[in-house]
């Protein structure tokens, strides 16, 4: 399934192709985790579905500042 999601790190719009199906993805829209509706995927595809972070984003996100 293609899910479209905006960085909020970078402003760029993705798109990634997901292994996961419609009716996963509606648990999760109504309110389940996404770690129960997404076992199979890895925490930087669960972290898109969420919050729209491409892999490795996140940890620049929030790497502690020097």
């Amino acid at each position: 399934m293609k899910i479209t999601r905006t960085s909020p790190l970078t402003g760029a719009t993705n798109t990634l192709d997901l292994p996961i199906d419609r009716r996963s993805f509606r648990r999760w829209l109504n309110g389940e985790p996404v770690q129960y509706c997404f076992p199979s995927l890895d925490a930087d595809q669960r972290e898109f579905i969420k919050n729209g972070f491409m892999p490795g984003e996140y940890e620049i996100f929030c790497a502690p500042f020097d």
